[in-house]
């Protein structure tokens, strides 16, 4: 051991600790450098990633407001085939866009508050003249800009809260803020709605979700709200009224036992099928009273005086399906048990759709046939249609019965070769030169085909070969058809509905065939529900209901359902040979879809007679008011 100290030999043991470490300085020193260099190389990969981000950010907001130029433009147009194709193929969106209180800002003009990179796309907070701020999700894509709601990963965590009486209030981490004012209002809603027992038997515990997009839902006790965010924020980033509006109404049909007014057609014996329905529907439902009301109104008349009622067994038109006023029903049937999509006859679900949307329950459909007199044809050598018919062949049909202008016997005159007083001969003819197989159920006719229909009705006008009657009013064909195929018939062969073909056996000889190469027209009867009622869950369960009904009567419509035919035999009651010809027209019958049901009314035939161009249907559609 040493005699010193440390202290006395501390410079030595310095001296020789710097002589061994002093090798080791040039790697302390390369070490403190790389750290420098990545320090700075982050930074400026970080500072690089943010202009990039700003970049895009900028020019993300070009193409956003550019977007928001031209679907302002569009809406203001009427032009929806370009708003829509500004959209995403999400159902609940698009139709929501239907609804004035969301098309108006956008036509009024919406500008870009603020902007978020969310996903491949950007969530954007807009607002217009009321000062109202709604979020917009906007996908950006080689194939152009769409908008749509908010993808799901943006609203955050999914929350369950617990509300009075065993109720939950379901919401996502965005919307935590606006809670406690929602749990208040919930609770203090139920408390009134329910007060000295008012609400319904099992009403309760209900859940009611603050939803990220317009979907609907038909589950028990389930209430869906949109989220504020996108019914929109006031100045404050208050939920707005018509949030408030929404769980009220919501809490209110769920809750209180309701009364449905419900519009039927003055159809033979109708109103007292649909009020044995009612009845039952009733007895079924003690917490729901159905008011059925007959109208003079008939199902090809179907205007915006329905809207007065809950519902209606009217197809609705397509007029008024791009005003808002109809309810699209994809969500309830598709989450609904009980509607059994698989039960309805294909053709008939397909003509109650419309733009990937359902629009009304479909209750039966309605075909017209061709009849004509045995005697003539057998007086003009003609043998009588076969099923494998050809539109030339009913041409050449026509053609020769037309030469027959001195017919004597009883049966008919000789005055006329053929006769309609529906739309049901254009119709057939547009669907016969018609790709309908190539194309989608309902077949869209194209302008040239509508126009080639009204080219041929013009030419058997102009030879002589038929009346002009077709589209006559509804209410007047009973009239035209006794006056015209009375005692005798004028037409040799002629076009009206099934069930008055024991009518026309009972006078002279008749046959009866459906219209050639698969084009019989297929018209859909159904009802819909106002998108205006403050009981849609109520209105649902009871078309539902409906359509499980056989409402048919003696009209001799196709019910809707399979099963409703299988019940009340419907083929097998058929009388020969109309069953045959009803057979095989059904095969391969084309429904008319609500967008087609303006085309070959009577102003656009006066067009064409006159020697004029007639207006496309669709483009006399008022969308988004305009």
């Amino acid at each position: 051991m040493s005699d010193r100290f440390d202290w006395e030999h501390a410079d030595e043991i310095d001296e020789r600790r710097l002589a061994v470490e002093a090798p080791s300085a040039p790697g302390k020193k390369r070490w403190r450098m790389f750290v420098a260099l990545l320090l700075v190389a982050v930074v400026a990969l970080v500072a690089g990633y943010v202009v990039v981000v700003r970049q895009a950010t900028i020019e993300a907001t070009a193409t956003i407001r550019l977007a928001l130029d031209v679907a302002r433009d569009a809406c203001r147009a009427g032009d929806e085939e370009l708003f829509f194709s500004l959209q995403t193929g999400d159902r609940a969106w698009r139709a929501s866009l239907l609804q004035p209180e969301f098309y108006e800002p956008i036509c009024a003009g919406q500008s870009i508050v603020d902007l978020q990179p969310v996903d491949t796309g950007y969530v954007a907070t807009l607002t217009g003249d009321d000062d109202i701020r709604r979020l917009s999700y906007f996908q950006l894509t080689n194939a152009g800009t769409r908008r749509t709601t908010p993808p799901i990963g943006y609203w955050g965590k999914r929350y369950v809260l617990p509300l009075s009486g065993g109720n939950e209030l379901i919401f996502r981490k965005i919307d935590e803020p606006f809670t406690p004012r929602i749990v208040a209002f919930v609770d203090e809603k139920v408390q009134a709605l329910c007060a000295d027992g008012g609400c319904r038997d099992g009403a309760q515990p209900f859940t009611l979700e603050i939803h990220q997009n317009f979907r609907r839902t038909i589950a028990p006790n389930k209430l869906y709200v949109p989220s504020p965010r996108l019914l929109g924020l006031d100045a404050n980033s208050n939920p707005t009224p018509a949030f408030w509006e929404a769980i009220s109404t919501e809490l209110a049909a769920h809750l209180r036992p309701g009364v449905i007014r419900f519009a039927v057609p003055p159809l033979p014996y109708q109103a007292i099928l649909y009020d044995d329905a009612a009845a039952e529907f009733m007895r079924q439902n003690p917490d729901i009273v159905v008011q059925i009301e007959t109208l003079d109104l008939l199902p090809e008349e179907t205007n915006e005086s329905l809207l007065a009622y809950d519902g209606a067994a009217y197809p609705p038109s397509a007029a008024m399906i791009a005003a808002g006023s109809v309810l699209d029903l994809t969500d309830y049937a598709v989450g609904d048990p009980n509607f059994q999509s698989a039960d309805f006859y294909k053709p008939l679900l397909a003509g109650a759709q419309w733009r990937n949307h359902l629009w009304f329950v479909p209750h039966a459909g309605q075909m017209r046939f061709l009849y004509y007199d045995r005697n003539a044809y057998q007086l003009a050598g003609l043998p009588e249609p076969s099923p494998d018919r050809q539109w030339s062949d009913l041409e050449s049909d026509i053609e020769a019965l037309h030469g027959m202008t001195t017919a004597t016997f009883d049966g008919w005159n000789g005055e006329w070769a053929f006769l309609d007083a529906t739309r049901d001969i254009l119709f057939a003819h547009a669907y016969a030169n018609a790709d309908c197989a190539m194309r989608p159920v309902p077949c869209a006719l194209t302008g040239q085909e509508v126009g080639d229909a009204l080219d041929w009705y013009r030419t058997i006008l102009d030879e002589g070969i038929a009346p002009d009657l077709a589209a006559s009013p509804p209410a007047d064909r009973l009239r035209l058809m006794a006056n015209e195929q009375g005692v005798p018939r004028r037409a040799a062969v002629w076009v009206d509905d099934a069930v008055n073909y024991e009518h026309y056996l009972q006078m002279w000889p008749v046959g009866v065939s459906p219209f050639p190469a698969g084009s019989t027209p297929l018209w859909v009867h159904g009802s819909f529900i106002n998108r205006r009622s403050e009981r849609p869950h109520d209105v649902w369960r009871w078309l539902v209901f409906l359509s499980h009904q056989p409402l048919n009567g003696p009209l001799r419509y196709v019910p809707a359902r399979q099963s409703i035919a299988r019940q009340t035999r419907y083929w097998q009651s058929l009388p020969q040979p109309l069953q045959a010809a009803a057979l095989q027209a059904f095969r391969t019958a084309q429904p008319v879809w609500p967008g087609g049901h303006g085309t070959f009314l009577r102003g656009q035939l006066d067009e064409a007679l006159r020697g004029n161009s007639p207006a496309n249907p669709a483009s006399t559609v008022r969308w988004f008011g305009h």
